[in-house]
């Protein structure tokens, strides 16, 4: 399950819609929780939601992103649910690689990648420091910084650990901090 929040991103809801469809793998479901859009958001997913059935449209009032991404957590129906924020797109083969990861791994319950920037039409990829079996997960977490469109998070760890509505910076970090510990983290 892929969980999008967006408010007001009718100008590039397209990109991440589309990003989602060239996937590689096929097994996945978009969730996409409008947080009170006032602009074309909800006509341009609408469109995308008449010809893919995979697509799954849910509108709230204006509540912020953690209520959001809990909204559509508690509508996903995945074993691993990614997170996909309405300004970030995931390369064609980003969901394959992480199920080949998820299934090699299957001890582990918390996978998150690196990420490549696209400012025009060149792509930069930042140094990162990787995480390495065994360290102190809370204190790599706390200093690289593990966006939400990094992560993909099993199901079962998201029933009970949800993100805080009372924390508008840094809300992920936090999570992950909740739910993580080092034997159950992989960086992809």
């Amino acid at each position: 399950s892929i969980i999008t929040p967006t408010y007001n991103r009718g100008e590039n809801i397209s990109d991440v819609i589309e990003s989602i469809e060239k996937q590689e793998f096929l097994n996945w479901e978009l969730i996409i929780i409008d947080d009170g859009s006032t602009d074309n958001t909800k006509e341009i997913v609408q469109g995308y939601c008449e010809n893919n059935d995979k697509i799954k449209y849910i509108y709230q009032t204006n509540q912020e992103r953690s209520v959001a991404r809990n909204t559509g957590i508690s509508a996903a129906l995945g074993d691993y649910v990614c997170f996909l924020d309405s300004d970030d797109y995931f390369q064609p083969s980003h969901l394959k690689e992480l199920a080949e990861h998820i299934k090699i791994n299957a001890d582990k319950q918390f996978f998150f990648t690196d990420l490549t920037i696209k400012c025009g039409e060149e792509f930069s990829i930042p140094s990162m420091k990787k995480y390495k079996l065994g360290e102190d997960f809370i204190e790599y977490c706390t200093l690289a910084c593990i966006a939400t469109s990094r992560a993909c998070v099993k199901r079962s760890l998201l029933d009970t650990e949800k993100f805080d509505p009372l924390i508008r910076i840094s809300e992920d970090t936090d999570l992950w901090c909740r739910i993580a510990n080092n034997d159950i983290v992989f960086n992809v």
